[in-house]
């Protein structure tokens, strides 16, 4: 799924990462509702210790964070502010 990230926030040992998605479809569908500002769909992922591996793994593959060489954790998500990717929907918080 590609989103844009957007914010972040570390809640009782979990990793939760806003985001507004960006995918091609979705782009299309809002480019024809154009009157309705509204239609930007926000979307919320969700990491736990069980998927600190992918975690860990797609922060390594993000060009930003390897720019900075940030020195913890919080510094490396931190760097993913305003950027484009993609992120698994496995992770990602059904309302």
């Amino acid at each position: 799924m590609t989103v844009e990230v957007t914010g972040f926030s570390f809640e009782k040992g979990e990793l939760h990462l806003f985001a507004t998605n960006v995918d091609e479809r979705h782009l299309q569908i809002s480019e024809r509702n154009r009157y309705d500002d509204a239609s930007e769909q926000e979307l919320e992922f969700v990491f736990t210790k069980d998927s600190f591996n992918y975690l860990q793994s797609w922060l390594r593959r993000q060009k930003a964070v390897k720019a900075a060489a940030p020195k913890t954790f919080g510094e490396a998500v931190r760097e993913t502010l305003g950027t484009i990717t993609t992120l698994s929907g496995k992770y990602l918080k059904l309302i």
